[in-house]
């Protein structure tokens, strides 16, 4: 089971940590840089820059949170009618309250400023935009567990933040989002965990190193359809427990079907 789900999820994987290394060239050219780096730099702005970044920031956090459960909340009172008519007005709720969040930001940001300046004398924790924004994100965070708990799973009759409780139904399955986001948060920090260990052997142990952990698992790959063949208790045991894991089954089922109806030569298509 365990070679058949790493054989069935390493192409995935590949996929995602491609991507996460093209973003990564474009942001950061010259090397990756860890959090730690980052935040250092925004620490290291000058003091306005710094009192703006640490009154919009949060601003735009719960404003983005506000404006998601404002939507939510319209997508429940729309449903019902024809699809392409209630995305069209759920299009046009979701750029009113877009706009509407955008004032609310823009009227509260100033005051805020002020505040937060005044603050960062005595507290210069007031005017770091890491921890203002660090706030911001876990307040966000526990509003939307408290929804999940409060909520109804069909959405009606809840309560203004119960509306997340559709995210309870089981047809509702973020766990492949979860594992997505880790593979992807493991190909960043990769790099960067190897960049800041000391350089025993050199760079040619670790590219080898490298080159392995991509390829061995590849032999996985390249055998799954055998043993699924042999072992299709495996295959119902990812399909149903595997959340990642059962979409890339399926895409590895559909890649080996076309391979195996394409007509070769001479063979009527």
């Amino acid at each position: 089971m365990a070679s058949i789900e790493i054989g069935v999820i390493h192409p995935v994987a590949l996929a995602i940590a491609a991507i996460v290394v093209i973003m990564s060239l474009l942001w950061e050219p010259s090397r990756p840089h860890s959090l730690d780096e980052h935040f250092a730099a925004i620490r290291a702005e000058q003091l306005f820059v710094r009192v703006r970044y640490a009154a919009l920031a949060p601003l735009v956090v719960l404003a983005a949170f506000a404006w998601s459960v404002a939507v939510s909340h319209s997508a429940v009172a729309l449903a019902g009618g024809s699809p392409r008519v209630v995305g069209f007005e759920l299009a046009l709720v979701a750029s009113a309250y877009l706009f509407a969040a955008f004032v609310v930001v823009a009227t509260l940001f100033g005051p805020l400023r002020r505040m937060l300046a005044r603050l960062g004398a005595s507290s210069p924790r007031a005017v770091d935009p890491v921890t203002t924004t660090g706030v911001a994100a876990v307040v966000a965070l526990l509003l939307l567990a408290v929804g999940i708990w409060k909520g109804e799973p069909s959405g009606e009759n809840s309560e203004i933040l119960g509306i997340f409780g559709v995210l309870k139904r089981p047809e509702v399955d973020l766990r492949p989002f979860v594992n997505i986001a880790v593979i992807a948060v493991g190909a960043y920090l990769a790099p960067i965990v190897c960049m800041h260990r000391p350089r025993r052997h050199g760079g040619s142990r670790r590219l080898i190193s490298s080159i392995a952990l991509v390829i061995l698992p590849a032999i996985s790959t390249i055998t799954d359809d055998r043993a699924l063949d042999r072992h299709p208790e495996v295959a119902e045991s990812i399909e149903q427990f595997a959340p990642l894991g059962r979409i890339a089954l399926r895409i590895f089922r559909r890649t080996v079907d076309v391979n195996e109806h394409e007509p070769v030569d001479g063979e009527a298509s």
